[in-house]
């Protein structure tokens, strides 16, 4: 048995139609299922500022 793992850059609507392409492409080597499909959300940029916080300026 094998477990392969994808991570496909797509909108979530567009779940249904991969899932079934990806079955349909691996019951050519016997049969498959799928296990989970998640979202993953974009994630959000972060900025950090240090050594600023007495900083006053002349």
């Amino acid at each position: 048995m094998l477990e392969i793992k994808v991570i496909v850059d797509a909108q979530a609507w567009e779940a249904q139609g991969v899932k079934e392409a990806l079955g349909m492409l691996v019951e050519h080597w016997g049969s498959s299922r799928v296990v989970e499909v998640r979202e993953i959300p974009p994630e959000q940029i972060k900025m950090e500022v240090s050594g600023c916080g007495n900083y006053r300026g002349r």
